[in-house]
Parts: C-alpha cells; sequence; structure tokens
C-alpha cells in the first residue's frame, strides 16, 4: 500500500515537472507578446503588388494569393495594423495612386475593409466584365499548350467569369448583343453595351426596347435631315431705270 502511495506522489510530481518545463518552453511564455515581430512576420510572407492588368495583375488576383494571410493570420493585429500591413506592400505608384484618390482622409483612418474595398476598383482589370465574359467563351486551345494548361486557362478565365455572380438574364444580355455584327447594328451594339454597363442587372427585354428606341431615333433623325428645306438662290431681275427724256 505505501508502495502505490509513493508511486503516486512520484507521478504527481513528474506531472508538475513536465508542466513547468512545458510552460518554459511555450513562446507566449518565453517573451512578452511583440506586435512589430508579428507585423515582419506577417509582411515577408507577402509578395509586392505590381499593377499590371494586362498581365492579370490585379489586385483582386494578389489578394487571393494572399487571403489567408489577411483573412486568417492577420486577424491577430488590430483594424489600423492591418491596413498598414496591406499598404506596406504596394509599389510606390499604387501607393501614390490610392493615397491621392482618398484625399483628404488619411490611409490610417480607412477601415481595413473600406480600403480592400477600394483598392478592387482602383486596381482592377483593364476591361469591362463584359469584355472579359464575351473573351471567355471565345477561349480556344492553343496547339502549342497541353491538356493541363488549357485546364488552368480555363479556370482562370472562368475566375474572371465571375460565375457566382452571374444568372440567367446576364447570359441572355450577352448572347443578345454578341449576335448584332452587322455594320448596321454598329451604332446600336455601342449603345447596348454602354446600357449593360450601366444596369447590369438589365434584361433581354429592357435591351428590345432600347434597340426599338434607337431605331426609332434613328429614324427620325434622318427624316429630318432628308426633309430639311434646300436653300436655293433666287437672282432678281434688276428693275429698270427709267430713261430721262
Amino acid at each position: 500500500m505505501a508502495t502505490i502511495c509513493r508511486e503516486k506522489q512520484l507521478l504527481t510530481t513528474l506531472a508538475a515537472a513536465v508542466e513547468v518545463i512545458a510552460r518554459h518552453q511555450d513562446p507566449s511564455h518565453s517573451r512578452p507578446h511583440d506586435p512589430s515581430r508579428q507585423f515582419d512576420a506577417l509582411a515577408g510572407r507577402i509578395i509586392p503588388l505590381y499593377y499590371d492588368p494586362d498581365a492579370d495583375l490585379t489586385y483582386e488576383s494578389w489578394h487571393r494569393r494572399h487571403e489567408d494571410v489577411f483573412d486568417v493570420d492577420a486577424t491577430i493585429l488590430n483594424d489600423p495594423t492591418r491596413v498598414r500591413l496591406l499598404l506596406h506592400k504596394l509599389d510606390a505608384r499604387s501607393f501614390k495612386r490610392y493615397s491621392s484618390y482618398i484625399l483628404p482622409q488619411n490611409p490610417r483612418d480607412v477601415t481595413f475593409k473600406q480600403t480592400v474595398a477600394t483598392l478592387k476598383d482602383l486596381f482592377g482589370p483593364s476591361s469591362s466584365l463584359f469584355s472579359t465574359r464575351y473573351a471567355c467563351l471565345k477561349l480556344i486551345k492553343d496547339p502549342k499548350d497541353d491538356f493541363a494548361t488549357y485546364a488552368g486557362r480555363v479556370n482562370r478565365e472562368c475566375a474572371k467569369f465571375k460565375l457566382s455572380e452571374y444568372n440567367e438574364n446576364p447570359f441572355k444580355c450577352l448572347i443578345f448583343v454578341c449576335g448584332l455584327q452587322s455594320s448596321d447594328d454598329a451604332f446600336i451594339r455601342l449603345k447596348l453595351l454602354d446600357r449593360i454597363e450601366a444596369h447590369p442587372n438589365c434584361t433581354v427585354q429592357t435591351l428590345t426596347e432600347e434597340a426599338k428606341r434607337l431605331l426609332n431615333l434613328r429614324h427620325d433623325t434622318q427624316m429630318i435631315e432628308d426633309g430639311k428645306p434646300s436653300v436655293q438662290i433666287v437672282k432678281c431681275k434688276p428693275e429698270s431705270i427709267p430713261e430721262s427724256h
């Protein structure tokens, strides 16, 4: 019985010793909380953003690459520090453009969420969403590409297509406008593209009514031009001066 008690006491002592050792080896106990060290560690995992929309180097694609850093790991930082971490990785030209755009606000006075939204707008694709979707539908495999490379292109273009935000109406509008290939429809096609850009939720019915309105407008304009009164030069016969007798 005495042996069992001694063994229990020994186990208790060993458990306490292990706990003390573990506490001393825990980084959170061995050194104080250091925000600057956390900032530097996170910044070291992020490559700088050099905006180049032609090479698909947009803010959105860059943020997607570092999404875990900004949206998971960096949540240990307060909001102003997260903003500073984000802007710290913009190249000089991009930072100047952003800071000028938000004047008279100071970058540190803008929330992280608002900063991300503004950067997406400023450093987004150079082409419209409609053009991006049209290009996606016209995608063709390069004979020099293997199928894995082609699959990567398809995935990349479909990501820019924003399928998750897509529904039936935009697809119908895309097909509607793409079918206007006649030179006679060039003016209407241009105006309908403007309409889609201004009202992304428009429908085929909306485009149809707009096309009819544009046709009527063109007809009325042509009618007015054809009906302009012609200016005729009338030569008047000079009055004869009576001869004096």
